[in-house]
């Protein structure tokens, strides 16, 4: 006998997820409560009807690309509820279902304290996955697998993981999962008793009585993790500190801390400047998308340096291309009051997929080449300046020209189409019967209810894919959105079926 298993509509499901660049389930270290009961009602179905697809998802979010840590959360947490539980197939049966729990058992491995401690959290957790009361849904045997991911800490590895200061993620589990540490265990993490705040725990500073100079050579000597050091200062960071800090630091953690360099004038230096932009560039991966919001009051002309380095990190970050890509963005006028969202839409998709084997242009009911070639999301704000909605819509204007093979000339069809549009195709032919298909067509799809254009292309065989708009309004998971868009529903959800389990089941 065998488990079920389904390919339509709970692993799409999947994909809209990903290309909603998977809704944060966190704000500010806190648990948003309605955003994953939404998203774990998405995603419960896999767990009784397609568990093998769950269980690959598991694998692949914990060591695949996917680069969003609330999807693997979420998919190891479910598959540790997946009726693939190893037990009988029927009551008294002598054959039994594969243990895909395993596979999430085994994944924890892949948990630093801080994914754990909010794995824990879910004990907490009252949801329903059929419309009645919310109880809570912990198995026992995912408690007992992080029971023993704390048990088999090493001294080392726990030093190590204080180090890098998530001392009070390994006291939440603890807590959570109801675990005593032991003797020497509870003696590291100054775990006293189990009532008292893990704010009103002193810790001692190691910082305490040495100069700015001292604290840089201890952060250098030590190569101290630079959450742990920048918290351990008690006083606004010298340019010496800063340098030291600038060493230990990410790419990431450079953006966030963006303020602190360019307060202590390290940015205006050209020799700094120069290292801090390539470590971005070189080491940063979401926290590019924060730029806009962490740079609003720096001086213009580094503004400027660190959108191009975020338009390159993000360019790098896609790849390049396998095709040509074509963007047309509705500016009718049913597209009033989404105009401006369609212009930030188009601004965020030039940045990430850069000029290169790119074009793009507007339609109403006629057709509007853009001839810039944007090099960075302001470049194209700048080239949409002033676009106003009005006339009536032709979604397939310009792609009726942009199609067509020209007559006695070599011709690369588009392999990417992507339309920004409400759908509102009213003027103008609907058959494209004669046209060449794009290998991937892509909706973002901005303003009221209408999907007139989708149901065009599916007449004639294309089958589109959507990118949610709120994916593209500086999520921290832009790139992979657009990634995985361009890839095609069908090549990730074969991508996640094919990736290994890291357990024979």
């Amino acid at each position: 006998m065998n488990l079920p298993e389904q390919t339509a509509e709970t692993r799409l499901n999947v994909y809209r997820l990903l290309t909603s660049a998977c809704t944060h389930l966190y704000s500010k270290n806190k648990l948003q409560v309605d955003k994953i009961k939404e998203a774990l009602k998405l995603l419960y179905p896999l767990t009784q009807e397609d568990p093998y697809f769950l269980a690959h998802l598991a694998a692949w979010s914990a060591r695949g690309s996917n680069q969003s840590r609330d999807l693997k959360l979420l998919a190891v947490y479910l598959n540790a509820l997946s009726s693939g539980d190893g037990t009988p197939f029927i009551k008294d049966g002598t054959l039994r279902k594969p243990n895909l729990r395993l596979v999430s058992h085994a994944l924890l491995a892949d948990f630093d304290p801080k994914q754990l401690a909010r794995l824990a959290s879910f004990r907490r957790l009252k949801w329903s996955p059929n419309g009645h009361l919310d109880t809570v849904h912990f198995p026992r045997s995912l408690r007992q697998a992080m029971e023993r991911y704390l048990s088999a800490l090493s001294l080392e590895t726990l030093n190590k993981h204080l180090a890098a200061g998530f001392r009070r993620h390994l006291i939440a589990s603890y807590r959570l999962l109801q675990v005593q540490p032991l003797d020497e265990i509870a003696a590291l993490l100054r775990y006293k008793q189990k009532n008292v705040p893990l704010d009103k725990i002193e810790v001692a500073n190691p910082f305490a009585g040495l100069s700015d100079q001292e604290i840089a050579e201890k952060i250098a000597r030590e190569r101290m993790p630079f959450s742990r050091a920048l918290s351990l200062l008690e006083r606004e960071p010298s340019p010496v500190i800063l340098a030291a800090l600038f060493e230990v630091a990410s790419g990431n953690q450079l953006i966030v801390q963006l303020n602190l360099f360019e307060k202590a004038g390290l940015l205006s230096a050209p020799e700094f400047a120069e290292k801090f932009y390539a470590k971005i560039k070189r080491t940063a991966t979401t926290s590019v998308d924060r730029l806009d919001t962490v740079a609003k009051d720096i001086k213009p002309e580094i503004k400027e340096k660190l959108q191009e380095v975020r338009a390159e990190t993000r360019q790098a970050q896609l790849g390049k291309l396998d095709g040509k890509l074509h963007l047309d963005i509705d500016k009718s006028g049913s597209m009033t009051e989404s105009i401006a969202l369609a212009k930030e839409c188009a601004a965020v998709l030039c940045d990430v997929v850069g000029a290169a084997d790119f074009s793009w242009s507007m339609f109403d009911s006629r057709a509007y080449a853009i001839t810039d070639k944007p090099i960075t999301k302001e470049h194209a704000h700048r080239a949409l300046f002033g676009v106003a909605a009005n006339g009536a819509t032709n979604c397939l204007a310009n792609y009726r020209m942009i199609m067509a093979k020209p007559p006695e000339r070599a011709f690369e069809p588009v392999k990417y189409y992507v339309w920004i549009t409400d759908e509102e195709h009213n003027d103008g032919s609907h058959d494209i019967s004669a046209l060449p298909k794009p290998e991937v067509a892509i909706i973002v799809h901005v303003g009221k209810h209408c999907n007139t254009l989708s149901q065009i292309l599916r007449q004639h065989g294309i089958e589109p894919v959507y990118l949610q708009p709120q994916a593209l309004q500086e999520s921290a998971l832009v790139v992979q959105a657009i990634k995985t868009a361009l890839r095609g529903q069908m090549a990730i959800i074969d991508e996640i079926m094919s990736f290994p389990l890291p357990v024979a089941v």
